[in-house]
């Protein structure tokens, strides 16, 4: 199912949507875009990891890449779904902190929200063992209004202090609520999206 970015834009891949998820055409193209995002930060042979991946479509286009991609979602549901619609990808059903593997790149969409603020820090200390980099988003409820199922909210300056320690470098980066367009960090817009790496940059190692 093509689906439109912008008008008159259309992007080629197989999008099969979970039936349990009831969502909007503005939701979608806003998912779309933190996953082509994702896709153009990859680099050729990585090892990634789509984390709460849901039914997979997300999983399918970050192996557009041509890299190792693994999704992996605690909802038995989601993933048969998966499995089903996307067979030449590997899924697994499961907690991610309980996987002893290690990748490159992590990919966790719309999910710290779902966890405590406790438990949200500690994800970043324990993804930091398995994984080198981390492309993450989280929506700011302030400006979205309260959502019944997420049990934390998070600021630049929470995410900075939780993720510091465990990725060297970090940049953030907002998408806005209404158009869904990718810019400049601020809490006023709908989503802030992550990305950390371990290391430092080549200029600062000159």
């Amino acid at each position: 199912m093509p689906v439109s970015l912008h008008p008159g834009d259309t992007v080629p891949f197989n999008l099969h949507l979970y039936p349990k998820v009831v969502a909007s055409k503005t939701t979608i193209r806003h998912h779309l875009m933190r996953y082509m995002l994702a896709l153009g930060l990859l680099e050729e042979n990585q090892t990634v990891i789509d984390i709460g991946c849901g039914n997979g479509y997300g999983t399918n286009i970050l192996s557009l890449a041509g890299n190792s991609v693994l999704g992996i979602d605690k909802d038995r549901e989601a993933i048969l779904d998966a499995t089903t619609h996307y067979p030449t990808i590997f899924y697994l059903c499961g907690d991610v902190k309980y996987l002893w593997m290690h990748f490159d790149v992590g990919v966790c969409f719309e999910f710290i929200e779902h966890l405590s603020k406790e438990n949200g820090k500690k994800f970043f200390k324990d993804i930091s063992e398995k994984v080198d980099a981390l492309i993450f988003s989280t929506p700011v409820d302030s400006k979205m209004g309260e959502n019944p199922i997420h049990l934390s909210q998070w600021s630049l300056e929470d995410l900075s202090n939780s993720i510091k320690g465990f990725f060297e470098r970090i940049e953030f980066y907002s998408q806005d609520y209404s158009t869904g367009l990718i810019g400049a960090a601020n809490e006023y817009s709908g989503f802030i999206i992550g990305v950390a790496r371990k290391g430092k940059d080549s200029q600062e190692k000159k």
